[in-house]
């Protein structure tokens, strides 16, 4: 008996790799078989159904993303409302009295007041910076402009 136990190992082998090999054919044939099922189903609902077209589909002429114009608008509305912010935070959040009234204001009797002194070419340096700062704010807010006017004229064609 013992003389027959490599041979029975090497049936039992075959037998073995035969199984799995059918097995594996076995579940090949399953999964070809639920596709077809599949196939056949979406044939059939295929001729149940009607197609129609609604609305021809057409290509935008401009982007729909991202909206220039609204961000355009939107950081020049959060722009100037922030510099207002910071103005009021800060003339509100100094604690020096700048006239006379709100010295006033306290009760507080006053002996005497230091009259300020005009200096013409300082005044003139001053109007001359300020001439700039306008001029500057109005080239910087007509170049907005001209941006908002080419990308409402390229939106419109």
């Amino acid at each position: 008996n013992l003389q027959n136990v490599p041979e029975n190992q090497k049936n039992l082998a075959l037998l073995v790799q035969e199984r799995d090999s059918n097995r594996r054919i076995y579940e090949e044939l399953l999964l070809r078989h639920s596709q077809s099922e599949v196939s056949k189903q979406m044939e059939i609902g295929d001729k149940a159904a009607t197609f129609r077209i609604v609305d021809a589909a057409f290509l935008p002429k401009i982007p729909i993303s991202p909206n220039l114009l609204m961000y355009v608008f939107l950081s020049i509305a959060v722009g100037l409302g922030s510099g207002f912010a910071v103005v009021f935070i800060l003339d509100n959040s100094s604690n020096n009295l700048n006239s006379l009234d709100q010295l006033q204001r306290f009760d507080i009797p006053i002996l005497s007041v230091i009259p300020s002194i005009e200096n013409p070419a300082q005044i003139q340096r001053v109007e001359r910076l300020d001439t700039l700062v306008y001029l500057a704010t109005a080239v910087y807010f007509a170049g907005l402009l001209g941006i908002l006017l080419l990308e409402t004229y390229k939106g419109m064609f």
